[in-house]
C-alpha cells in the first residue's frame, strides 16, 4: 500500500463595501427649526456597519452641530438657508462608503405689525397743542420701518405736515372735533392701523374790561369834553356794544348817547356830574366803568404881581449885579413865564438867565440902568415891575509916593549835573513895600522840553532838564501896580565823571523824579490855559513861532463875545498872559488867541 498527503485553504470570500444610506425632508419652514437625518438604512451585505460619520459640507455661515457615531442625529437651532450633509460609513473589514443629502430651512411667514395710538380725549383753549403717540405699536416678527400719520377729520382749514415718527406734536389747534389715524409698515411690508378722537373745547369767555377816561374839571365858558371808551378791551373776543349812562348831572341835563368807543358831551353847565360805560363782548359778557367831572362856573382871573429885588447902587470895579424876581406870585394861578429886558441905561452890560426867576447882569459901566421883568401867569394875564440901578465910577485913589524900592531878589540860581535835572528858585526874599506883593516867573532864553510848577508863587521849580543855558527871570509886584525885575541864568551840565553840581545853602537841587508834581504845567506846543477849571485868574500860555500883537477873544456857549483883549505884544516864541476871569459866572467858556493870520482855539470851565 501507499499512501499520499496534501494540504488545500480555502479563502473566505472577498469583502463587499457596505452601501451608504441617507433620509431627510426637502425641507422646512420656520418656526420649526430641527430635522432628523437618518442613515439606518445603511447596510454591509457581508459584515456589519462598524461607524457612522457625520458632517454638514453646507450650512449658513456660522452653523455648526456635534454628532455621535449613531444611524441617526437631529440637528437643532436652525436657521434660513441651504444645508448639505454627508453619511460615512465603514464596515468591519474597513470598507467605507458614503451618501449625501440635502434641505432647506425656509423663513417663517411674516406676521402683520400692530399699531397702536394714544391721545388725550379732549383739549381746551387756550391749550392749543397736543401729542399722538404711537410709540406702543410693534412688530412681532420684524420691526416697524414707516409710521404714517393722517387727520381723517378735523375742522375747515386744519392741516398738519407729518414726519415718520412714533409720536407727533398737533399744534394751533381750533375748536372742534379731530380724527387721526396712524399706519405703521413692516419691514416685509406688512401694514396695520390705528385710529384715535380726541375733541378740542373753545376756551371759556373772559369778561371784557371797561376803561373810561375823561378830564377831572372844567371851566365855562368851556362847555364840553370828551368821554373816551377807547382804552377798553376784550382779550378773547372783541366788543360789539358802548352803552353809555350819565349817573349823575345837574337837574335837567340829557344826552343822546350813540354805540360808540368815545362821546361828546356839550352844552354842560355848572356841576358835578357821573358818567358809567357798560360794554358787551361777543359771548355777552359785560363789565362796566365810571368816571367823575366836575363842571366849573366861569371865573374872572386875577392878575398876578411882579416884585423885584436889586440893590438902588453899586460902584465899580464891581459891575455885576442879581436882579431877584422869584418873589412875584399869582394869587389864583402860577407864573407860567418870566421875561427881563433893558428899558433904558448904557449900552454897555450882559444880561444871563433872561426867561428865569432871577437876572444876572454882568459888565456894567458908569451910569443908571433901568431893568424891567414882565411876568406872565397860566391864564395869560401879566404885570411889570422896573428896577433902577446905578452904577457909581469907580473912586479916585490918591497914590502916595513910593518912599521905599522894589527889589525883586532870587535865592537859589546856580549850575547843575546831570543826573540832577531839577532846581527851586525862592522870591520870597524880594522887597516890597506895604506888604502886599504878586510874583510872575518868565521864561526869557534857553532851549525848552521842561516842566515847571504854578509861575505866580513866592518859589517856583523847574523839571526834567536837558543839558544847556537858560535865562529866567522873576517880576514883583506892589498893590499899587509898581513892579520890579530880577532876570538869572543857570546852566544844566551833562553827566561828566570830572564835574559835580554847585551848591549853596539857598539852592535846592534834586534828583531826576519819576513824575513831576500835580501842579506843574507841561509848555506844550500850541495854546495851553491853567488852571482849569479857573476861579479869579486864568494863565494863557502860547508857544508857537509866531510874533506880533495878540488878541484874546473870550466867547460864551451861544458864540457871544464877552471879553477881548487887543494889541498884547508876543516878541518870543513861548509867552504868558494872566486874565482875570473872577468876573464871569459860571460855566463854559471858548477862547480864541489871534496872532496874526494864526488863530488858536481852546476851551475852559468857570467855577466860583
Amino acid at each position: 500500500t501507499a499512501s499520499a498527503k496534501t494540504s488545500f485553504v480555502v479563502n473566505k470570500a472577498p469583502n463587499v463595501a457596505p452601501v451608504a444610506s441617507v433620509k431627510a425632508p426637502a425641507s422646512i419652514t420656520l418656526p420649526v427649526d430641527s430635522l432628523v437625518l437618518d442613515g439606518a438604512a445603511s447596510y454591509d451585505k457581508d459584515g456589519s456597519i462598524k461607524q457612522y460619520k457625520w458632517e454638514l459640507t453646507t450650512a449658513p455661515v456660522g452653523y455648526s452641530f456635534s454628532a455621535a457615531n449613531t444611524a441617526t442625529v437631529k440637528l437643532s437651532s436652525l436657521v434660513v438657508g441651504s444645508y448639505t450633509a454627508t453619511l460615512t460609513i465603514t464596515d468591519n473589514d474597513g470598507a467605507t462608503a458614503s451618501a449625501k443629502t440635502s434641505f432647506v430651512v425656509n423663513k417663517a411667514p411674516n406676521v402683520a405689525p400692530v399699531a397702536s395710538v394714544k391721545a388725550p380725549a379732549s383739549i381746551t383753549l387756550p391749550v392749543d397743542s397736543l401729542t399722538l403717540d404711537g410709540s406702543a405699536s410693534y412688530d412681532k416678527d420684524g420691526s416697524i420701518k414707516q409710521y404714517k400719520w393722517q387727520l381723517t377729520a378735523a375742522p375747515v382749514g386744519y392741516s398738519s405736515a407729518a414726519a415718520n415718527a412714533a409720536t407727533i406734536k398737533l399744534t394751533k389747534l381750533a375748536a372742534g372735533s379731530y380724527t387721526a389715524t396712524l399706519t405703521v409698515i413692516d419691514n416685509d411690508g406688512a401694514t396695520a392701523s390705528a385710529k384715535v378722537s380726541f375733541l378740542v373745547n373753545k376756551a371759556p369767555n373772559v369778561a371784557p374790561v371797561a376803561s373810561v377816561k375823561a378830564p377831572a374839571s372844567i371851566t365855562l365858558p368851556v362847555d364840553s369834553l370828551i368821554l373816551d371808551g377807547a382804552a377798553s378791551y376784550d382779550k378773547d373776543g372783541s366788543i360789539k356794544q358802548y352803552k353809555w349812562e350819565l349817573t349823575t348831572a345837574p337837574a335837567g341835563y340829557t344826552f343822546t348817547a350813540t354805540n360808540s368807543a368815545t362821546v361828546k358831551l356839550s352844552k354842560l353847565v355848572a356841576g358835578s356830574y357821573a358818567a358809567t360805560l357798560t360794554i358787551t363782548d361777543n359771548a355777552g359778557a359785560t363789565a362796566s366803568a365810571g368816571v367823575s367831572f366836575t363842571v366849573n362856573e366861569q371865573r374872572i382871573n386875577t392878575a398876578p404881581v411882579a416884585i423885584t429885588k436889586a440893590p438902588t447902587a453899586i460902584t465899580l470895579p464891581e459891575d455885576s449885579v442879581l436882579v431877584d424876581g422869584s418873589g412875584s406870585y399869582d394869587k389864583d394861578g402860577r407864573i407860567a413865564q418870566y421875561k427881563w429886558q433893558m428899558i433904558s441905561g448904557p449900552a454897555s452890560y450882559i444880561l444871563n438867565n433872561t426867561t428865569g426867576a432871577k437876572l444876572v447882569l454882568n459888565k456894567l459901566v458908569a451910569g443908571t440902568y433901568s431893568i424891567q421883568l414882565t411876568v406872565k401867569d397860566n391864564d395869560g394875564a401879566q404885570d411889570v415891575s422896573i428896577v433902577n440901578l446905578v452904577v457909581n465910577p469907580k473912586p479916585v485913589v490918591v497914590e502916595e509916593p513910593v518912599t521905599e524900592t522894589i527889589e525883586a531878589i532870587v535865592k537859589g540860581v546856580q549850575d547843575i549835573t546831570l543826573p540832577v535835572n531839577s532846581i527851586t528858585f525862592d522870591g520870597s526874599s524880594s522887597k516890597v513895600p506895604g506888604g502886599k506883593i504878586k510874583y510872575a516867573w518868565k521864561f526869557v532864553s534857553g532851549p525848552g522840553g521842561y516842566y515847571y510848577t504854578h509861575p505866580f508863587s513866592p518859589t517856583f521849580k523847574i523839571y526834567n532838564l536837558s543839558p544847556g543855558t537858560r535865562t529866567w527871570q522873576l517880576t514883583v509886584t506892589d498893590g499899587k501896580g509898581n513892579s520890579a525885575t530880577k532876570q538869572f541864568t543857570f546852566t544844566v551840565f551833562k553827566q561828566s565823571n570830572n564835574r559835580t553840581a554847585v551848591n549853596s545853602s539857598a539852592a535846592t537841587a534834586e534828583m531826576a523824579l519819576p513824575q513831576p508834581a500835580k501842579t506843574a504845567l507841561n509848555i506844550k506846543p500850541g495854546l495851553t490855559m491853567a488852571p482849569v477849571p479857573a476861579v479869579s485868574n486864568m494863565n494863557i500860555y502860547l508857544n508857537d513861532e509866531a510874533t506880533g500883537k495878540v488878541t484874546i477873544r473870550i466867547s460864551d456857549a451861544s458864540g457871544r463875545v464877552i471879553m477881548l483883549k487887543n494889541n498884547l505884544d508876543k516878541n518870543e516864541a513861548t509867552w504868558q498872559y494872566n486874565l482875570q476871569v473872577s468876573q464871569l459866572i459860571s460855566g463854559m467858556y471858548y477862547c480864541e488867541v489871534i496872532i496874526g493870520n494864526k488863530k488858536l482855539n481852546g476851551k475852559f470851565v468857570k467855577v466860583n
